[in-house]
This record gives structure tokens, C-alpha cells and sequence, in this order.
């Protein structure tokens, strides 16, 4: 029995949450004679988040621009085309950026060696229903 190009299929997620006009996905599936001993579901989701999003904090250090301004600028828009070919319905990331953005946590001065502050996104798509609605929390706390 063979299983269409399963692990890569639907890898056009990550970086879901950027706008990257030149975006092509290739994906292929290596078909053997054995049972697959786990489940193919989000097969590598965390890993290439936690790339992608490297990537876009070595990125802003070099530019020596702001990670939340860059995101900004780069973040996805509603009607913006997704990796397949599909449109963004609204994701609210803009909007948890912004408010990120002016939280207190982000723009208190740093004090001392050894502190710093960090930012990352994530993005998840799911088909139940479409392109259903899911509610997002975001929450900045500062640790001693």
C-alpha cells in the first residue's frame, strides 16, 4: 500500500506565518516493505519551527533590526497565498506582535550580564472545518 508523499505534504506551514512570495515545496515519501512504527502526524513541525525561527533571529542581528519589527514587516496578511496554494484567512499574528511589541517585559531596559529576551512565532493550520477560527493566548512574564 503506498501513502502519498505523507512527511513533507503539508511542511508549507513552516515557516506558515511568513510572507515568502518565491515559496516552493517538494516533498517525497521513500516507500519500503516494513510498517512505519509511529505516527506520521506533525513529523518534524517543532524542528523546522525551531529553524525557521533561528534563521529569522540570525537574520535580524545581522540587519541590527528590531526581531518583532522584522516579523512585522514580514508577517503574513489576510489573502496572502500559503505554500499550496490557498489564501490566509486573518491569523491574528500582526496583532500579537504589536501587542508584544509595546508590552512593558519588551521594552524595559536590560539590567546586568547575563539577561536578554527573546522572540519566536509559531503557526499551525488545520483543516477542521475549513479554515476554522482558533482562539491564541499570549503571555510575557519576567523571571528573577
Amino acid at each position: 500500500m503506498r501513502i502519498p508523499a505523507r512527511p513533507l505534504a503539508r511542511q508549507w506551514r513552516h515557516p506558515g506565518h511568513y510572507r515568502i512570495p518565491n515559496l516552493q515545496i517538494d516533498g517525497y515519501d521513500v516507500v519500503t516493505n516494513t510498517p512505519w512504527a509511529s505516527s506520521y502526524r506533525a513529523l518534524g513541525a517543532t524542528n523546522s519551527a525551531f529553524a525557521s525561527e533561528s534563521v529569522v533571529d540570525e537574520l535580524c542581528e545581522k540587519l541590527g533590526m528590531d526581531p518583532i519589527e522584522f516579523r512585522l514587516l514580514n508577517g503574513v496578511r489576510e489573502g496572502d497565498p500559503r505554500g499550496e496554494g490557498s489564501t490566509f484567512a486573518r491569523i491574528g499574528f500582526l496583532e500579537t506582535l504589536e501587542t508584544a511589541r509595546g508590552h512593558p517585559h519588551y521594552t524595559a531596559p536590560l539590567n546586568g550580564p547575563h539577561q536578554g529576551r527573546g522572540i519566536a512565532a509559531g503557526y499551525w493550520a488545520t483543516r477542521a472545518g475549513g479554515q476554522a477560527p482558533l482562539p491564541a493566548l499570549t503571555r510575557m512574564a519576567r523571571s528573577a
